[in-house]
């Protein structure tokens, strides 16, 4: 396969989504969701990226040391909770807390960061590089137009890149390495589950014939593999009907001669 061809697997291990406030938090994502995933990458032979909370190293250690055996174990904040809720100092003991977990469980500390709702910014950034992460895989390089997220701001370039100390959007001397999300060319849809499962893989197909990217960074939940309740966009198409088209997707892009790594191990190439 070319080297020039790069995707990256990501998924985010955290609690699972709820439909409304009401709704009790729930781990079926993990316990039974990420098993049906773990067949689907063992019979494509497929190492994935899964970024972490330390809440979940904390109630089911024994599927951490199952996603370090096999795959790159990243970290996803100590909580599934939105940095901005926290001041600097707050986040600092959070993020030491979250790799403590892990390195108590695995060994090692792992080296990547992903933020919840992909709400990042330079203080937070500067923060991982002090704390000795490779690299961060937060920034959503587009977002549709007239859409509203909480993750955006405003655009990033679309290939790894080291972002400034003062603007972790634009360029500059940072000493790690943002990873951003993928999105469709000019129509600017998401490389995330979430958008696949609303739009349909036959979209996301088209769109890599028609352009050819040489980097594609695709975002997961581990709640994409459970049914989830209710008819919203969310819920569409969850459960045993993603993993199947997500087999399906990950299968042509085989057929296209693209190269799967862990995030680490694609950082090694744009360092």
């Amino acid at each position: 396969m070319e080297e020039s061809k790069l995707i990256f697997v990501t998924v985010d291990v955290e609690e699972d989504l709820g439909i409304d406030a009401r709704d009790p938090i729930g781990f079926e994502g993990i316990t039974q969701g990420l098993p049906s995933f773990f067949d689907i990458l063992d019979s494509l032979n497929i190492n994935a990226t899964f970024f972490t909370t330390g809440e979940v190293g904390l109630k089911f250690p024994e599927i951490i040391k199952e996603l370090d055996r096999h795959h790159e174990l990243a970290c996803h904040g100590l909580w599934h909770r939105i940095i901005t809720e926290f001041d600097l100092k707050t986040n600092r003991a959070h993020i030491i807390q979250n790799v403590k977990i892990f390195n108590e469980i695995t060994g090692h500390s792992p080296l990547g960061f992903r933020a919840v709702n992909n709400v990042i910014n330079y203080r937070f950034l500067n923060l991982l590089e002090e704390l000795g992460f490779r690299y961060d895989s937060s920034a959503l390089s587009n977002y549709p137009f007239l859409k509203r997220y909480i993750g955006f701001e405003e655009k990033t370039p679309k290939f790894p890149y080291y972002p400034s100390r003062t603007n972790c959007r634009k360029r500059g001397a940072s000493r790690i390495l943002e990873m951003p999300i993928s999105t469709i060319p000019l129509i600017n849809f998401p490389w995330v589950g979430t958008w696949i499962r609303t739009l349909g893989k036959s979209l996301y197909k088209l769109s890599t014939v028609l352009s050819e990217p040489s980097y594609l960074m695709l975002t997961l939940h581990s709640w994409d593999f459970i049914n989830l309740k209710g008819k919203t966009s969310y819920s569409r198409k969850s459960g045993k009907t993603f993993a199947k088209n997500l087999e399906d997707l990950l299968s042509f892009f085989y057929s296209k001669d693209y190269n799967f790594l862990t995030v680490i191990d694609g950082c090694k190439k744009f360092e």
